[in-house]
């Protein structure tokens, strides 16, 4: 369409080159009109994306913990542990408490926060956190954030937060395409 109206304007065709000029004004509209649709399916898809891994995320956390008071073992429901209670783990459970290890050994697998696929070895004295899989031994772990205020539970009002707010450079575009 370019080359046409250069054509137009150095033949003196003011008609064709008004004509071509329409033209012009209307595949630009219609890119701009484009371009905006797709970008807004594509935040739309990912909004999506990012839903679907927190709920993916929010239930890696198993509904009941093993507490350890008085040498007797009770199944109690995740609700209702409490900071300072004593949790006994065993190979193949989620932690369901972030904690300190009080007694035992065993291998972690903390891909659900970290990412890493390798277990990490853990012993009395280390941090463990809810959600991350004990793959190997048997741990006591005295509970020191539970409920909303694990690792996990921040981690998920993060990504809550980042899904529901936009990027300052998203906010600029709309103003722009508008």
């Amino acid at each position: 369409v370019v080359a046409r109206m250069i054509i137009a304007g150095q033949s003196g065709d003011t008609e064709l080159l008004h004509s071509l000029a329409h033209d012009l004004y209307f595949e630009s509209a219609a890119m701009i009109v484009t371009l905006v649709t797709l970008g807004k399916n594509m935040e739309k898809g990912a909004r999506l994306r990012a839903s679907r891994a927190i709920q993916a995320l929010a239930t890696m956390l198993p509904d009941t913990a093993i507490i350890v008071q008085d040498d007797k073992q009770e199944i109690v429901p995740l609700s209702s542990v409490q900071i300072g209670n004593v949790v006994l783990c065993r190979e193949g459970d989620l932690i369901p408490v972030d904690g300190i290890i009080i007694s035992g050994r065993g291998a972690v697998n903390e891909s659900a926060l970290t990412g890493e696929s390798i277990p990490t070895d853990k012993t009395v004295g280390d941090r463990v956190h809810a959600a991350c899989t004990l793959v190997e031994g048997s741990v006591t772990v005295r509970a020191e954030q539970v409920g909303g205020s694990t690792a996990l539970s921040h981690i998920l009002r993060l990504l809550e937060d980042a899904a529901a707010s936009r990027a300052p450079v998203a906010r600029l575009a709309d103003r722009i395409s508008g």
